[in-house]
């Protein structure tokens, strides 16, 4: 039997697994690109209505608007800043009248407390695909290798020729999956060290930001929650 024969049988095994473990790691290059494309995409939507939040908020602090505030806030409900005052608000107004503003004070730090926990894990979501990409396409695309060196096994029986031939035919389609899986690898863990220094940008501040979550999140907060306990926001 020739070359062209032993491809035929031989080769549809081989063939049908790399095709699978090739659609596989473009499926995960696909799902690292879309979220990569949508935490840049997040982060802008963030830095861009925290910046309008804070201008426009600065301003209707003074007059003790807090309603105006919580208006401000809704706009720019993508903002991580915005969101956590809109906590507060809510729930220093939600409070029952019986309750002393002391209590309705507390209760708005505990709810800004779980405002910025939803925020900071919306912001760190893909995290956990993007690690699991970069640590397993290299193993799929070397499984695919594993599957092509089996394959070039079909060659004993066959002439010297004919199974030099085969072997190495085998062993170059069977590398490309490799590449691929490392190719794919290497981009998740790009793409997961970015959004990952950006998560931890967000959670712990930057120095040259003013704007950075630690330093306005918090300051606004506690000051529209203090100014608030002495401003008829419950009613």
């Amino acid at each position: 039997m020739g070359v062209s024969g032993a491809s035929q049988i031989n080769g549809a095994p081989w063939v049908g697994s790399s095709a699978l473990i090739i659609s596989l790691l473009a499926l995960m290059l696909a799902n690292t690109v879309v979220i990569l494309w949508h935490r840049i995409r997040r982060y802008s939507q963030a830095t861009r209505q925290t910046r309008t939040f804070v201008g426009e908020a600065a301003v209707v602090l003074g007059e003790g608007s807090f309603r105006k505030v919580a208006a401000i806030s809704a706009r720019n409900s993508r903002s991580h800043v915005a969101t956590v005052v809109a906590a507060a608000l809510t729930a220093f107004g939600a409070t029952p009248l019986e309750l002393s503003d002391l209590e309705a004070i507390d209760s708005a730090l505990r709810a800004s407390q779980r405002s910025r926990m939803r925020v900071s894990a919306d912001l760190k979501l893909g995290l956990g695909s993007l690690a699991t990409t970069a640590s397993c396409a290299p193993f799929i695309g070397l499984l695919g290798t594993v599957f092509g060196i089996l394959n070039a096994f079909g060659a004993i029986g066959m002439a010297k020729s004919a199974a030099m031939a085969w072997i190495a035919l085998n062993l170059a389609e069977a590398l490309v999956t490799t590449a691929m899986g490392l190719l794919v690898a290497i981009f998740a863990t790009w793409s997961h060290n970015y959004v990952r220094g950006a998560w931890k940008r967000w959670k712990g501040g930057c120095r040259t930001r003013r704007w950075s979550w630690p330093h306005i999140s918090v300051v606004i907060v506690n000051i529209v929650i203090v100014a608030s306990s002495s401003i008829p926001l419950r009613e």
